[in-house]
């Protein structure tokens, strides 16, 4: 979470994909910013990526913002493919279909309250739930039992976003390029 941050067009429940660049414009990474309130954003993303955000935040950055990494307190699940709609809604008992894409939602999925944000790199309608890590077990296997009534859900990993990626062409760190974090010649390493 990133607070004290002001970007005016950048609406409260949107969603940005963020891409970050060394000096040297080599790719560090990328992942999601999700504006939460007026000053407060979360972001997710690949491997190192957060952790690189709040190393620039604290070491290179002159903002008067605070950042903390919370990867532990939160779950981000993947629901995606052609009926990936049907199960999220018979589970929140709700429409989804007003959420527009890379915009964000708060749900209840057995009386939990999640962030359900839109997207999709199957092709298809997907959403991105963000949530309580210590409910995560329970949600998951919430999403698992109502899929069933909509014909089974398939569990790919984290395998399948190379293939999703590919298949968007959308480069994905460490599987077609390697990451700048690990350049040398970057002003931040040293």
């Amino acid at each position: 979470s990133i607070s004290g941050i002001k970007i005016n067009p950048f609406e409260i429940g949107k969603g940005k994909h963020v891409v970050c660049t060394n000096k040297r414009g080599k790719v560090i990474g990328d992942g999601i910013a999700l504006r939460l309130s007026e000053d407060t954003f979360r972001i997710s993303g690949g491997p190192n990526f957060v952790e690189w955000i709040d190393f620039c935040l604290r070491k290179a950055g002159r903002w008067n913002v605070t950042s903390n990494i919370c990867s532990d307190d939160y779950f981000v699940f993947q629901v995606q493919g052609p009926t990936s709609i049907d199960i999220l809604e018979a589970l929140v008992n709700e429409s989804l279909r007003d959420i527009s894409y890379m915009y964000a939602k708060e749900v209840e999925i057995c009386g939990i309250k999640v962030l359900a944000l839109r997207q999709g790199m199957s092709g298809n309608i997907g959403f991105e739930l963000q949530g309580p890590s210590d409910k995560g077990v329970e949600i998951f296997n919430a999403i698992l039992e109502c899929g069933q009534k909509f014909g089974g859900v398939t569990k790919v990993g984290n395998a399948a976003k190379g293939v999703m990626h590919v298949e968007a062409c959308f480069p994905t760190a460490s599987w077609d390029y390697t990451p700048a974090i690990f350049d040398e010649d970057d002003e931040l390493a040293k």
